[in-house]
């Protein structure tokens, strides 16, 4: 993956940029034309357990739909396409958690030491900053509707199931691909909920920051 190749010769900010500079020169992954489908991952949303499910891998890159759309036009419009969305405060802490708690992969291990070390914890996190500042660069924290909606706020993809939702959901996903029940893996699961240490003043301005994806995908 473009990730590994460039591993400590750019940060991950610099690999995401020219991800998806790059996309239009790449091939769509053979799992999605095998199955004749699309899974956008928006982080932690239950992306690992659904493409071990669907794929068979244990790996997902975070590629908005632009990225998905520009390796091929011809299965972008013909393919099954899909994602996952999560309660956004509940995204966030999980989000944060998981990367303190190490994540899974060097860039999760760069999120953490330049993103969220500085802070004593969730709440400093919150309420000092950090998270508005990590929103527009740390891919973990980007709003969903960056992954799945273009710049009119429509949603780009043909079903958006939700986390809260996600056995109901995902059997809709394995019946439209397969046209048959498929059990799901649980992978990487980081369970959050609201009362995981946020203080109302800090929830209050996670609502704020995510504003636009609490409208989008009508949470509330």
């Amino acid at each position: 993956m473009l990730g590994r190749f460039f591993q400590g010769l750019l940060s991950p900010e610099q690999i995401i940029n020219l991800k998806k500079k790059r996309a239009i020169l790449e091939c769509p992954r053979r799992c999605h034309v095998a199955t004749k489908s699309i899974f956008v991952h928006v982080p932690k949303a239950a992306g690992i357990s659904v493409v071990n499910s669907i794929y068979g891998v244990d790996e997902s890159t975070h590629d908005s739909w632009r990225e998905h759309r520009l390796r091929s036009k011809y299965l972008w419009n013909k393919a099954f396409k899909f994602s996952f969305v999560r309660d956004p405060v509940d995204r966030m802490i999980s989000a944060y958690y998981y990367l303190m708690a190490g994540g899974r992969t060097y860039s999760d291990k760069y999120w953490k030491a330049n993103y969220l070390a500085e802070f004593d914890d969730l709440n400093h996190f919150v309420l000092g900053g950090g998270l508005e500042r990590a929103v527009n660069y740390a891919e973990h924290f980007y709003p969903q509707s960056y992954f799945l909606c273009n710049k009119n706020n429509e949603i780009m993809v043909d079903f958006v199931g939700r986390y809260e939702n996600l056995e109901a959901d995902f059997k809709y996903v394995a019946d439209r691909i397969f046209g048959g029940d498929l059990q799901l893996s649980f992978k990487n699961v980081n369970a959050s909920n609201k009362t995981d240490g946020l203080s109302e003043e800090a929830e209050k301005m996670v609502r704020s920051i995510y504003c636009n994806d609490f409208m989008v995908f009508d949470y509330k």
